[in-house]
């Protein structure tokens, strides 16, 4: 498998996996501490 198949394989398994997460998200909703989790602000990594 190259490079470019394996990054391929890997953004199609991220898809399935993200449709995982929404589902059971939009049934079962998020949790308080969900909730701020996903809500904090993305901070960089000083170099």
């Amino acid at each position: 498998m190259t490079n470019a198949e394996a990054l391929v394989a890997c953004r199609e398994e991220n898809e399935k996996l993200m449709a995982v997460l929404a589902e059971y998200i939009e049934r079962y909703g998020l949790t308080d501490q969900a909730r701020a989790y996903f809500l904090k602000p993305i901070v960089p990594s000083s170099p």
